[in-house]
């Protein structure tokens, strides 16, 4: 069981690797951490559901951006591209980092595999989905009581398609 585990971790690590390093990604000095986190976050819990590691998108980031900017903790219901995406964004007042951010996409709901419904989580595990952009503001004071942080995810292809969940996510919700 130890070596299975340990042959699957590395499996991911090496998959996370290549394709993190032949993404035609463009850093920022600002932001490579950022994306780091982000994908870090959102690769772990894929992974642990059987699902490729997301590379970053710097279209979907900059869309990311562009509402995350504007303050609006709601979903953007298409404004942000004439392509399909998926989205999920969070908010909160005091420290709220990106670690802390996908965590509360994941505790949104919980997910019965038994009866499945969409949710933040299964846009996260979605396995046909394959690039992620993500953005943050910590100054919306508008949202939440004092100022907040947003952050806003994009997903290339959007999940959550009906009729195609079976296939798309693995196992349940556990998180702790």
């Amino acid at each position: 069981m130890i070596f299975i585990t340990f042959s699957l971790l590395a499996a991911f690590f090496s998959t996370l690797f290549v394709r993190v390093c032949a993404a035609p990604i463009q850093f920022r000095d600002d932001s490579s951490s950022d994306i780091t986190q982000y994908l870090f976050a959102h690769n772990y819990i894929r992974f642990s559901h059987g699902a490729v590691p997301l590379i970053w998108s710097d279209d979907l980031a900059s869309g990311a951006q562009q509402w995350a900017d504007a303050c609006q903790f709601q979903h953007s219901n298409g404004q942000l591209s004439e392509l399909p995406y998926g989205e999920n964004i969070a908010a909160a007042t005091g420290t709220f980092g990106i670690s802390a951010a996908v965590e509360s996409f994941l505790n949104q709901d919980s997910y019965d595999p038994l009866s499945p419904t969409f949710s933040a989580f299964t846009q996260i595990v979605w396995k046909d989905t394959t690039s992620v952009g993500c953005a943050y503001n910590t100054q919306c004071a508008n949202i939440l009581p004092g100022q907040a942080t947003l952050h806003v995810c994009l997903y290339n292809p959007p999940g959550n398609v009906v009729g195609l969940v079976t296939e798309n996510v693995q196992g349940s919700l556990n998180v702790d």
